[in-house]
């Protein structure tokens, strides 16, 4: 039994005359080339991902800042009109003009009155 392991086994080993070395480099260069761009993919894939998280996270971000412009308007037009209000009464009071009570306590309500708490006292 040991000849015969040894006739089939280590003899042609032993024999390099018969290796195909232009097969087996050509077989180790394309598993050479074949890992690396697999790598190569791997990397372009992870890349792909990353820019797809970052424009979700930009949209995102774009959508709330809209929403906060949105918010800054309506808030600026608010204080432009309580600083209308104001000035109209300072005009009234420094040209000694009267102001009938109804426009008077509109006025005053527009400058006393807060419609979000938030926003007015900037929390």
């Amino acid at each position: 039994m040991s000849l015969d392991i040894e006739n089939r086994i280590i003899r042609p080993m032993a024999n390099t005359d018969n290796v195909q070395w232009k097969h087996i480099s050509a077989e180790g260069a394309a598993i050479v080339v074949s890992i690396l761009l697999a790598f190569s993919i791997e990397a372009w894939w992870d890349d792909y991902q990353d820019r797809a998280e970052e424009q979700g996270i930009f949209l995102v971000l774009k959508s709330e800042f809209q929403q906060n412009l949105g918010l800054i308007e309506i808030e600026l037009s608010y204080r432009n009109a309580v600083v209308v209000s104001i000035l109209t009464i300072f005009d009234a009071s420094v040209a000694r003009k009267s102001l009938e009570p109804e426009e008077l306590d509109e006025l005053i309500g527009h400058v006393t009155w807060w419609w979000n708490i938030k926003y007015s006292r900037g929390q």
